[in-house]
């Protein structure tokens, strides 16, 4: 094998053992052998090549094979016949060639054993009928041609005067190239009586039988003997050997002979699988015919066959005498040929049916059409078949090819079940279009039935019709070229799209367009996607055709209008379809143009009066509905709708566009009511044509509060816009309202004017409800003590006055919550407050004790608040009512104890030490303006222009200070008093105290500081971060507060990987009174500089 050869791949094509060859195939033929091979080229993608080898020749010998049944042997005779001494015996058999060739076979009778015959002579049963007639010749051989057979008797003349039986044997032979070969074993047995005797005969109608053949079976019986015989049975068994296969065709047993056998004789009796008849009396030469019919099933296996019957009597004068015959016959049993042709793969197809049927069409003159065909050899024998056309157009010329492609051979050898892919080719030259059938018909050489199926061909030139964007018809069908965009601006405004249709045939063509609605979800319907068709500015009529000479085109443009609100992309197919069967599509995608954040049309709804505004009956106010178009495009009927409260009146109103009052614009006023006819709402409508874009429209309306109108009651009013090319329509902002004229009075008292330390100071308070309907649920009372008044528990009493039947007289109420200095009655269920009814009013007393960290004076103030209205689902509050209007009542007490108090008066200079020896040296160092020092009671004083400060009437004590850092950019000296904290100092004040705060001066080294800032409401945080050198930062944070916040917290987050050195981070406070506070603490922290600073956060409680 050569190098570059490759995967070799071998194929026998044919390759037979002469053995078989002899066998199977007729003496004197010639077999040829060739070898076939495949492979592949080593190098990729050469084609698969082939080679041959020589042709080899064989010729088959003839081959002899003589066969005789039935078979038997002198203990088990294959057909067994009485007969009367001094007659003739017929003993019947068939011949069988089963060789390759003719042959003339030798016959001769051997006799075994028994008594000695006076004469044996051999006969060629012609008829087939079981008796020697005249024209049967006497025979010593026969000619058979390769697997024929005949039937032939052997006729005995038995000895007179004798008994008993005696064995023949039939032989056969021949003698060919390899030797002479002999059939014996075919023992038959005579058996003599002394007067009675019968004879069986049979026959069958075929010699050879095949799958689905009927074949009818004879039995004749016949009076040998010289008395009549009695209770003749006649019977022969379906189960035997030979009949495997077949079946009892059902109804067909029948006495031929005309004679009725024995009442109820005549039967087939599946349980024993045998077909019996009796008859009472045969006379003398008398005969009595049967026959049946036995089917073959598929399952009867193939080979040489023998049915074998028997017959029984019984002597009429002696009925002791029995006498019984037996009668075989030799058959074959064939396999049938059966071929089927159909279309590929489906061979079977009912023949001549549209299932049978292919059809195909030939598109162009000279173009070749193959159609695929399957023939097949359903029997279980080698067949040859030949496929040929029955009929055909002579208009058109066929080829008849291979799978592959190569001629296909006149005869087509198929092994049992194979079967063979071929095609047949159609070419025509006629111009003119019809259509036509082909038959084609496959033929047997066994002799099977011939098989057709049918093709049928159109001749049909097709059109050519081509569709697409404007210019471009003939872009590849439904790709991104073939494809036309588009961008639908709004709802109801069209988007055009252009087109061109060609007729590109050689012949007038007419073309339909039609639409495809391709979407998952439809979108062509009146509700959501309008579409026209369009040639120039005039409309077409649907549906719209176009006829189109050779070669002609016409442009055109559908035009899209969406309807709905929908805003999904879609696409839609439009198809051309040729009045003589051309379609070409091309495809519409749609979707909506994206506008920018600026590009809407803007709504804005104000009123004359402020948010949150408390209104009274009968109050009067406008609002203003402003719509600004900044929109690309044209908005029309634009429709503003606003739905009044019930609780408002309309009184009037003017429409402006850009300033213009536009008096054709009226108001359409629809009062809502309910089922009793109270009414729910006023809906106020203005329809204004149209809005061009940058125009801005403005509706002004005048409504005035209804004297019914609920207290407590917040008015929550909003308009809203829609237009045709609105996909929805739009809401503007809400505006708000308060009708409510409801607030609690609080009034707080103290029992002395005057009081010294240890002193019991009781309080009062008295919260009225002075509304006329509305009753204060969940009352909340707030005392923020001053410092140096201590809660006394148990001191709390309360009483409910003007309430009605809800009225409670004084008595004992559990202690207020206490956080800090803040006392807080109705915040749990321990200090839960009445509700307050209207015009009802709740006194509430306590008592504190003085202590000597009071001031000079005592100023005590209290709070209240309540809920006026409530959401009965969410049991949430709707309106909160607080005393005096949100305001604080206070009562003043003075401290007589004051006036023996020695107060201190702390002094001190902030200053830049430029000379660093933490002493103020006016000619060297420079005093710092406005700088703050910060008290840790909150208070803080500024420097003056010499940069001193003091602050008097300090309590004598522990104090701790702090220059504010935000308010001296520069960083303090490391002092003694400062414990690490520059800038702060922690020492008693008492008499005259001097605290100097010594500044470093600036210097090109001079470290640099970080800085944030929050404010939130009634708080300012600032924070500041100073480098202290060794990785480790000051950090200072202030708090500003310009009211008292409970409940404060603050968290100050390390940054990450920092540890805390000395200080407190998230300190907590009861309540962070009003003023300035400031914390600082220091870190240490070995990340980047600018890592170092973080956010606090804080959170407090509102009252």
């Amino acid at each position: 094998m050569p190098a570059s050869l490759r995967n070799l791949m071998l194929t026998i094509l044919s390759l037979l053992a002469l053995g078989q060859a002899q066998a199977q195939t007729e003496a004197g033929s010639s077999i040829e052998n060739q070898l076939k091979t495949q492979y592949n080229e080593s190098f990729p993608g050469n084609p698969r090549s082939q080679g041959f080898s020589r042709t080899v020749t064989t010729t088959v010998l003839g081959l002899c094979a003589p066969r005789i049944l039935p078979d038997g042997t002198v203990s088990n005779p294959g057909q067994v016949i009485s007969s009367i001494a001094g007659s003739r015996a017929i003993l019947s058999y068939t011949v069988f060639n089963q060789g390759n060739g003719a042959f003339s076979l030798p016959l001769s009778v051997k006799a075994l054993d028994g008594w000695t015959a006076q004469s044996i002579k051999i006969f060629h049963d012609l008829q087939n009928d079981g008796a020697i007639d005249p024209t049967d010749p006497e025979i010593t051989a026969i000619d058979l041609k390769a697997g024929q057979s005949a039937r032939v008797l052997v006729q005995v003349q038995t000895p007179f005067s004798t008994s008993g039986s005696a064995h023949f044997d039939l032989q056969a032979l021949c003698t060919d190239g390899l030797g002479t070969k002999t059939d014996n074993g075919n023992v038959g047995r005579v058996t003599l009586t002394a007067e009675s005797a019968v004879k069986l005969d049979k026959q069958m109608t075929l010699t050879e039988v095949r799958k689905d053949d009927e074949v009818t079976v004879k039995l004749k019986v016949t009076n040998t003997g010289f008395d009549d015989l009695q209770n003749v049975q006649v019977m022969d068994r379906l189960d035997q050997e030979g009949l495997q296969g077949m079946a009892y065709v059902p109804g067909s047993l029948e006495v031929v002979s005309g004679v009725k056998p024995f009442p109820g004789a005549l039967y087939f009796d599946s349980g024993n699988q045998a077909v019996s008849v009796i008859f009472d009396r045969i006379p003398r030469a008398g005969i009595r015919e049967v026959q049946f019919k036995l089917k073959v099933l598929s399952a009867a296996l193939l080979g040489n066959r023998v049915n074998s019957a028997q017959v029984q009597a019984a002597s009429s004068t002696d009925p002791s005498v029995l006498v019984s015959a037996d009668s075989s016959f030799a058959f074959k049993v064939l396999n049938r040929p059966e071929i089927w042709l159909g279309p590929l793969s489906q061979p079977q197809a009912a023949e001549m049916t549209d299932a049978d049927m292919q059809q195909g069409k030939i598109t162009a003159q000279g173009k070749e059409l193959c159609m695929g065909h399957t023939v097949l050899n359903a029997a279980q024998i080698s067949d040859v078949v030949s496929i040929a056309v029955e009929s055909i157009n002579p208009d058109v010329q066929v080829r008849i090819l291979s799978a592959q492609g190569t001629p296909l051979p006149a005869e087509i050898p198929l092994e049992p079940t194979q079967s063979l892919n071929f095609q047949t080719c159609y070419t025509t030259s006629t111009p003119t279009e019809s259509t036509f059938d082909v038959v084609w018909k496959a033929t047997s050489k066994l002799g099977a039935t011939p098989n057709r199926t049918l093709d049928r061909i159109t001749v049909q030139y097709p059109p050519e019709i081509w569709l697409g964007p404007l210019s471009l018809p003939k872009a590849a069908e439904l790709t991104e070229e073939d494809t036309v965009h588009g961008e639908i601006l709004a709802r109801n405004l069209m988007e055009c799209l252009d087109h061109t249709v060609l007729n590109a045939a050689g012949v007038t063509d007419t073309v339909t367009l039609t639409l495809e609605d391709i979407n998952d979800t439809p979108v062509l319907n009146s509700t959501d996607v309008k579409f026209d068709f369009y040639q120039g500015t005039s409309k077409l009529t649907l549906p719209v055709k176009f006829t189109l000479p050779a070669g002609g085109s016409e442009n055109f443009r559908i035009c899209y209008t969406r309807v709905s609100s929908k805003q999904t992309p879609f696409s839609v197919r439009v198809v051309a379809a040729s009045d003589r069967g051309g379609v070409n599509r091309s495809l519409d995608s749609l979707s909506h143009a994206v506008l920018g954040p600026d590009q809407k049309l803007n709504l804005q709804k104000s009123q004359s009066v402020a948010a949150g505004t408390k209104l009274l009956h009968g109050e009067e106010y406008t609002y203003t509905l402003s719509l600004t178009n900044k929109l690309p495009y044209t908005l029309t009927e634009l429709l503003v709708t606003d739905l009044l409260d019930p609780n408002l009146d309309y009184i009037s109103m003017e429409v402006l566009l850009d300033g213009t009052v536009q008096p054709d614009v009226q108001v359409v006023r629809t009062e809502l009511k309910d089922e009793q006819g109270k009414r729910t709402a006023t809906r106020l409508e203005w329809k204004i044509p149209a809005l061009d874009p940058e125009q801005i429209a403005e509706i002004r309306f005048k409504v005035k509060v209804h004297p019914d109108a609920r207290d407590g009651y917040v008015l929550d009013n909003a308009f809203t816009a829609d237009a045709l090319e609105l996909v929805a329509p739009l809401e503007s902002n809400h505006v708000q309202v308060l009708l409510w004229s409801t607030a609690l009075l609080l009034k707080k008292e103290a029992d002395k004017k005057v009081v010294e330390y240890g002193d019991v100071l009781n309080w009062t308070l008295t919260l009225t409800n002075p509304a006329s309907t509305v009753t204060v649920q969940d009352v909340m009372l707030e005392d923020l003590l001053p410092r140096g008044l201590v809660y006394i528990p148990g001191s709390t009493q309360w009483k409910l006055e003007n309430a009605g039947a809800a009225n409670q007289p004084m008595h004992t109420a559990p202690d207020p919550v206490q956080q800090g200095q803040l006392l807080r009655w109705g915040q749990s269920a321990q200090s839960t407050l009445p509700a307050l009814p209207a015009q009802a009013r709740l006194v509430l007393t306590f008592s504190t004790r003085v202590t000597p960290e009071v001031g000079d004076e005592i100023i005590n103030g209290a709070t209240a608040i309540g809920c006026g209205l409530k959401d009965p689902n969410l049991n949430q509050c709707v309106v909160t009512v607080a005393s005096n209007s949100g305001g604080v009542s206070t009562a003043t007490v003075q401290v007589k104890s004051a006036l023996f108090k020695t107060p201190a008066l702390l002094v001190g200079r902030v200053y830049v030490d430029r000379d660093e020896d933490r002493k103020y040296d006016p000619a060297i160092d420079q005093p710092l303006k406005n700088a703050r020092v910060v008290l840790s009671s909150g208070r803080s004083i500024t420097t003056d222009a010499e940069g001193r400060y003091s602050a008097d009437g300090i309590q004598t004590g522990i104090w701790a200070l702090r220059l504010d850092p935000f308010s001296a950019p520069y960083t303090p000296e490391a002092m003694p008093e400062d414990r690490g904290k520059p800038g702060s100092r922690n020492l008693m004040i008492a008499g005259l105290t001097t605290v100097d705060f010594p500044l470093l001066p600036s210097s090109a080294d001079v470290r640099t500081f970080r800085t944030t800032r929050l404010q939130y409401g009634p708080l300012t945080v600032q924070k500041t971060v100073h480098p202290a050198g060794n990785n480790e930062y000051i950090v200072t944070v202030k708090l500003t507060a310009t009211q008292d916040l409970p409940d404060f917290q603050i968290t100050d987050l390390l940054p990450e990987g920092a540890t805390l050195l000395e200080g407190e981070a998230a300190p907590q406070f009861e309540v962070l009174s009003q003023g300035d506070h400031l914390l600082d603490y220091r870190i240490h922290f070995e990340g980047a500089w600018s890592g170092a600073l973080t956010d606090p956060q804080v959170r407090w409680r509102y009252p």
